[in-house]
């Protein structure tokens, strides 16, 4: 299956929105709360289209999954010791509606961000994810990401959040 990656447009916010909504409501029926209805949310989702942050992966000419890629590192890794020196770029806000779950679109849109980091100097990729959100963590693990520490986030003082690095080449 071939799909193109590229900046989400500001015209395609409603669709952005659609799968949002549809990845958190999947994750409330599989009893996984990471993300819910105050985030992210659209706002956040604006802001990384206006700062083309927001990458999508279309099949044909419909959105089914995208990223938020930047080198915005959050307050709460300043105190991780990563591996490999600065540029990197930083991976934020994964999704893939699940009606096209099970097509590899995760996989392939991390990829696009290396693509993505090595096109602009970066020398690392640098991201994280729940502690118990196994299908992120075999991801980045099969990927080649090696966890390097976990952060708490004020918003779920409740769980770690693994944080992982790779380099680009």
């Amino acid at each position: 299956m071939n799909y193109i990656f590229r900046q989400v447009h500001t015209n395609e916010i409603n669709r952005v929105c659609e799968v949002l909504s549809n990845v958190v409501s999947h994750m409330k029926s599989i009893g996984f709360t990471q993300w819910d209805e105050g985030y992210p949310n659209k706002d956040v989702l604006e802001k990384d289209i206006a700062y083309h942050n927001l990458h999508g992966a279309y099949k044909d000419t419909v959105l089914v999954g995208f990223v938020a890629l930047n080198n915005h590192q959050e307050e709460e890794y300043k105190d991780i010791s990563w591996q490999y020196d600065e540029p990197c770029l930083v991976v934020h806000r994964l999704q893939v509606d699940p009606i096209y779950r099970g097509q590899n679109i995760a996989y392939k849109l991390i990829q696009y961000a290396e693509h993505l980091a090595k096109d602009t100097g970066c020398k690392s990729i640098r991201l994280d994810t729940r502690c118990d959100n196994i299908p992120a963590i075999k991801l980045y693990e099969k990927l080649g990401y090696e966890k390097c520490w976990h952060v708490h986030f004020p918003r779920m003082p409740l769980y770690k959040f693994p944080c992982f690095e790779k380099e680009i080449l």
